[in-house]
């Protein structure tokens, strides 16, 4: 996916815009458009090129009428959160699992309230089968959403260089160096899941600028990612702790918060060599990078 997402300075920026945008919103079809309801796993690569397509429409947010990318916006968002559910499910099971293999010689209470969590949690996950293969109308509505919203993108008149990008990626990078900052000032759920936002977007965003200067963005996109995960088994742990909330199982709550506050740490050591730079520094490199590529 890489490679065929990412734009190119020596070419117009509203054609490579247009040519990536098309092409996720194909991929998008491509895994939804089956027989019968699309495979879990179909779903799940749509969800990630939805979330690609609503950072391409951040990084132009800059360059395109506001209503544009609200509407952008707001058509990638609603079309991904249609489409959660089955595989949301599974993700809390393996988490759960997680947790338990980590642990040696387990003790019988905590294996006790592990096995009624996971009883929960399978409940859950028969729930959402059941609706997976009732979704077909939902599908088609995203399949909708998307063929609209590819022409309303036809129609985006965007300026040339890296004007076009330079006010969104400068509110993406600054969102998540703010977002950075509160979490090391106050470490919460809440917290690490905005900077968790931040960093999916940024990460994104860089993908689709790496050819400007590949091999620095992408080793600072790798770090992105392995910053991404930290934060994403965080979101994991925090989902699956609320999922079981209702029961009466300490032990296994207990094991959750040790583990993300370990998660925590190293997101936090990890996110001041992320967003070592100040906003503007940052965006003025990436500029740099930009005339230097395109001139070449």
């Amino acid at each position: 996916m890489a490679a065929s997402v990412q734009i190119q300075p020596r070419k117009p920026v509203r054609d490579e815009v247009l040519r990536v945008a098309n092409a996720l919103i194909s991929g998008v079809l491509r895994h939804l458009d089956t027989e019968g309801v699309p495979s879990e796993e179909a779903v799940h690569e749509a969800r990630k090129t939805l979330k690609r397509l609503r950072a391409l429409a951040r990084l132009v947010r800059g360059a395109i009428p506001r209503q544009e990318f609200r509407i952008a916006n707001q058509t990638f968002r609603d079309a991904k959160n249609s489409l959660g559910g089955l595989r949301d499910a599974k993700v809390r099971l393996n988490t759960l699992a997680a947790l338990r293999a980590g642990r040696n010689g387990t003790a019988e209470e905590l294996e006790s309230q592990a096995g009624k969590a996971r009883a929960c949690l399978e409940a859950e996950l028969d729930e959402a089968a059941t609706r997976h293969t009732e979704d077909s109308q939902r599908i088609e509505d995203v399949m909708r959403m998307l063929t609209i919203q590819r022409e309303r993108i036809e129609l985006w008149d965007l300026r040339d260089g890296f004007v076009a990008f330079r006010d969104g990626v400068l509110r993406t990078y600054s969102d998540g160096y703010d977002a950075f900052k509160e979490l090391s000032r106050k470490p919460s759920v809440h917290n690490a899941h905005e900077l968790r936002k931040r960093v999916k977007d940024l990460m994104y965003e860089i993908e689709f600028l790496e050819r400007v200067w590949k091999r620095p963005l992408g080793a600072y996109r790798a770090e992105l990612d392995r910053l991404s995960d930290y934060l994403g088994d965080d979101h994991d742990l925090a989902v699956l702790e609320e999922s079981i909330g209702e029961l009466n199982l300490p032990k296994v709550k207990t094991l959750i918060e040790r583990k993300a506050g370990r998660l925590r740490s190293r997101a936090l050591l990890l996110g001041a060599k992320t967003y070592v730079r100040k906003p503007g520094a940052f965006v003025r490199e990436l500029a740099t990078a930009w005339e230097i590529e395109r001139r070449r």
